[in-house]
């Protein structure tokens, strides 16, 4: 593994474990989203943090009312995270057929742009 994607999964699994210990709608720590402190509206990413937390809790249903695009967000993130940090040679190659394919790509777009006014309008 290189030293940057050590560094990168590291980091990661730091900001996991902070994330576990600390609920963010406790902790001034946690920091806030802009977007939503500047318009009033949610963007796709609000409720994330809180939602990873209530997750790594092993609360998913509570993690899902809090920002339901965290279901197809993270099975992609992890896919990434695989395919680019932990596999080598042809199944990295193969997994990266897939993760980096442009329809992947795109529909993940498409999703992340009809979530954010959907869940204004919605309420979610």
């Amino acid at each position: 593994m290189k030293p940057l994607h050590l560094a990168l999964l590291l980091a990661a699994l730091g900001f996991l474990a902070l994330l576990y210990a600390l609920n963010p709608a406790e902790h001034a720590l946690m920091p806030k989203c802009p977007i939503r402190l500047l318009t009033g509206y949610s963007c796709p990413g609000c409720g994330l943090q809180r939602a990873l937390h209530a997750a790594l809790h092993g609360h998913f249903r509570e993690a899902a009312r809090l920002n339901l695009f965290l279901i197809p967000a993270l099975p992609y993130l992890a896919a990434l995270l695989v395919s680019d940090i932990l596999l080598r040679g042809e199944r990295k190659r193969r997994w990266q057929r897939v993760t980096h394919s442009p329809r992947l790509i795109y529909a993940y777009l498409a999703l992340f742009l009809i979530w954010w006014p959907l869940r204004n309008l919605l309420g979610l």
